[in-house]
């Protein structure tokens, strides 16, 4: 069957029930050039996962900046998550 032809009734569906809880928190220091961030974050039904995050934003000048994130994800039914992210922006 070629794609363009492809039937969407034949698709299958499935449907999910989720709810998702979040608490986000940022302090920002030395003139607004560095902020510290924090997120927990939770998600409850048919998939179950919490997330904690934590990361530092420094503005360099207003074309570079670092940001280092480390994330960890706990999953239900599968093996859990750990995320280490360092990040170089330039901006125009």
């Amino acid at each position: 069957t070629q794609l363009g032809t492809f039937p969407l009734s034949s698709l299958l569906t499935t449907q999910f029930k989720l709810t998702a809880y979040s608490l986000n928190a940022q302090y920002r220091l030395l003139g607004d050039k560095l902020r510290l961030a924090s997120t927990l974050s939770t998600t409850t039904g048919d998939l179950s996962r919490t997330l904690i995050q934590a990361g530092v934003d420094y503005s360099i000048n207003e074309y570079h900046g670092l940001v280092l994130q480390g994330d960890y994800i706990q999953n239900s039914g599968a093996k859990d998550d750990t995320i280490i992210s360092l990040i170089y922006r330039y901006s125009l």
